[in-house]
């Protein structure tokens, strides 16, 4: 309930301050485009039946959309795919989601989450634009970042934390 909550008051947030956006500059009203977007789809993927919306990370930038995470099987990687069918000609989809059956215990999955953000922040990467996913070692990495950070030095790192087995750095840079 609380996630449902957070979508729908994103979404009336960004549609209000959308509404305001005449007298914002074009780069402010191009953010709240895309928040508005993001949060949308991320309704649509939590409304959508057999989807497991919180394994699924959604970010936007300019007519990009980019979807990653982790699905138990086809059924559900297809109703991620049909949820954000909709946007297919208005934006480019990239859909990075993975089919990896989950484990009934997490806990190693959520530790080496913490460990890997714990090593990026070492390192200085903007956490706060990148997204960290693990399912049995198996890393996902997803957001967009400025065209200053590395994207090959962030995997490497990232493969530096113990149990990380394999990374796939899906980040993006901005446009």
């Amino acid at each position: 309930m609380l996630i449902t909550r957070k979508f729908i008051m994103t979404c009336i947030m960004s549609s209000a301050m959308l509404a305001g956006t005449s007298i914002c500059s074009a780069d402010l009203a191009h953010d709240l485009q895309n928040q508005a977007t993001e949060a949308k789809l991320e309704l649509g993927l939590l409304l959508k039946r057999g989807v497991p919306s919180a394994a699924i990370d959604v970010h936007v930038n300019d007519k990009v959309i980019q979807l990653a995470g982790f699905v138990d099987n086809k059924e559900q990687y297809l109703n991620v795919k049909s949820a954000a069918a909709k946007y297919e000609g208005k934006y480019k989809i990239m859909n990075d989601v993975i089919i990896l059956a989950s484990v009934e215990d997490s806990g190693d999955d959520d530790r080496l989450v913490g460990d890997i953000k714990k090593q990026l922040r070492t390192y200085q990467y903007p956490l706060e634009s990148i997204d960290v996913q693990v399912r049995r070692g198996h890393v996902i990495l997803s957001g967009f970042v400025n065209k200053s950070v590395s994207l090959n030095k962030i995997k490497s790192v990232t493969l530096l934390v113990r149990g990380a087995t394999v990374v796939d750095n899906n980040i993006l840079y901005k446009s």
